[in-house]
């Protein structure tokens, strides 16, 4: 459909599908394919070259080389498009590498694209060679509009190097080609419509024949009727024999149903007793992680607002510096609040499909290593980029986020930053687990740090709601102690756990496995 609308001229309808098409099954390169050609369309060169670059990795995994010189094609163009001649120029030489293997017709496209970069780069002897072998082909494959537009690029070199009895050649031979197409198209248009007088021809026969059909089937029909009529006669004799017996057995399906229904309210009582013992125990938080932070931050608002006037800059920065961090905070134990009763209420939905992992975690790791620069961490991405997972991609981002923020918080900064992997550093891996046959299963996830670790009772309470009280990370950062079980929570949905290893004063690890 996608393909569809886009040869009809509806880029818009074109995207719509094509969206849809690769929401369904990402790893099909041709729903890449049309979305990049559709933005192309449009004129919108940065989302067509992220599609067909994601659609290029995907068909070199495939091998599939004759979709890798088409997508090398486009994005030539689009190069061409940005006056960026020196990639266009490498993308047209990849194009024709692969097209001289595949399709030879297809180098005509490749070699006009190489033709029009030698022309912009003024380098007119080049140019009418790409073109006159690209001339060459379409002859040959008697491709009639590459032909046209190989005699207009050559009559237009000719003009500009003042050739100009070749320019009158090269325009007798596109005016020949032009009427050459005419001609194709005119025939082309009565063979339609011959075609299309057969079509109908045989439809009014088919019709003929469909009539005399439906005679003979509503004759049969109503003999299968008398006899259905019959049949349900003694099916409703036979239905009022049983009739009674199984009334007895209903009977005895109700009374067990009732000693079900008892057992489950008795269950059901025991559930409601455990969420409120669940609710008393979120309360019991908000009023102390919610009611604090909202009194000392109503406490320096009002001290600012007596005191700004007769403070200095320095002073205002400083004051404002310690308002956004507790601001900072306290939004961030709302969020873990609310994230953490969706997963209670069963309102977390868990959508798996498949995914590349770098690619899906790539924002976040840019933002985190950000922060951990700020503080002078060192953040260390071991994670391939063809690692492919099964998992709900917005779970898995939520939980790694919110592993890497608190190893950055918790970790010293190093004093000698040559020396990465001793100290003030942070680790994201994602290390494949194999089967016996050496094939890979699924993919163990894990952060470790180097920071001030854990002793065994802390790690203990981690997961622990009655326990839930962050500690301040190296350099003063307020937590809300909520974030590990919501991440707790939400790999569960997976059915998967999450795993502690740490040591007080050794830094810690975080893991847990995800399936392909």
């Amino acid at each position: 459909m996608s393909q569809t609308y886009l040869a009809i001229g509806s880029p818009e309808k074109a995207i719509e599908y094509g969206g849809k098409s690769v929401a369904l099954n990402r790893e099909d390169p041709s729903g890449l394919i049309v979305l990049g050609s559709a933005y192309e369309y449009i004129h919108q060169y940065e989302k067509a070259t992220g599609y067909f670059e994601e659609a290029l990795l995907l068909c070199e995994l495939q091998n599939n080389i004759y979709l890798m010189g088409f997508i090398y094609d486009h994005l030539g163009k689009i190069a061409l498009y940005l006056y960026d001649l020196k990639k266009a120029e490498s993308y047209a030489f990849q194009s024709l590498e692969i097209y001289r293997q595949v399709s030879a017709a297809s180098c005509c496209v490749s070699l006009t694209l190489l033709s029009k970069i030698e022309y912009l780069k003024g380098n007119y002897v080049k140019s009418e060679e790409y073109i006159k072998e690209a001339l060459q082909i379409a002859k040959e494959f008697n491709l009639l509009e590459n032909k046209q537009y190989c005699y207009q690029i050559l009559s237009d070199l000719a003009s500009i190097q003042g050739k100009y009895r070749e320019y009158i050649q090269y325009w007798e031979e596109m005016d020949l080609v032009v009427k050459a197409i005419a001609a194709e198209t005119t025939l082309r248009a009565s063979e339609e419509m011959a075609a299309k007088y057969e079509t109908e021809k045989k439809d009014f026969e088919i019709e003929r024949q469909q009539h005399i059909i439906a005679r003979h089937v509503m004759h049969r029909r109503l003999l299968a009727a008398g006899i259905s009529v019959c049949a349900v006669f003694l099916v409703l004799l036979w239905l009022m024999l049983r009739l009674r017996s199984r009334r007895n057995a209903a009977l005895s399906e109700r009374n067990a149903a009732l000693d079900e229904r008892n057992a489950a309210l008795s269950e059901r009582n025991d559930t409601l007793s455990e969420m409120n013992a669940t609710k008393d125990r979120f309360f019991s938080i908000i009023s102390h992680d919610l009611k604090n932070p909202a009194i000392a931050l109503h406490d320096a608002l009002r001290l600012l607002a007596k005191n700004g006037s007769r403070w200095d800059s320095e002073t205002l920065t400083d004051y404002y510096d310690e308002l956004l961090l507790s601001s900072e905070s306290h939004v961030e134990l709302i969020l873990h609040l609310l994230d953490w009763a969706r997963a209670q209420t069963g309102r977390t939905v868990c959508n798996p499909e498949k995914f590349f992992l770098a690619a899906r975690l790539r924002y976040d790791i840019r933002q985190i290593r950000t922060m951990a620069a700020k503080k002078g961490v060192e953040l260390v991405v071991d994670v391939s980029d063809d690692a492919v997972v099964d998992a709900d991609p917005n779970i898995v981002t939520a939980v790694v986020r919110n592993l890497l923020t608190n190893a950055v918080k918790f970790t010293k900064a190093s004093p000698d930053p040559s020396r990465s992997g001793e100290e003030g550093t942070v680790t994201l891996s994602a290390t494949p687990r194999f089967d016996a046959d050496g094939a890979v299963t699924g993919y163990v996830i894990a952060v470790s740090d180097t920071g001030i670790g854990m002793s065994e009772e802390q790690v203990n309470s981690l997961f622990s709601l009655d326990s839930a009280r962050s500690q301040p990370g190296t350099a003063g950062e307020q937590g809300t102690g909520l974030g590990l079980i919501v991440c707790r929570d939400l790999l569960e949905r997976h059915g998967c756990k999450i795993r502690v290893e740490s040591k007080q004063g050794a830094g810690s690890r975080f893991s847990f496995d995800l399936k392909i």
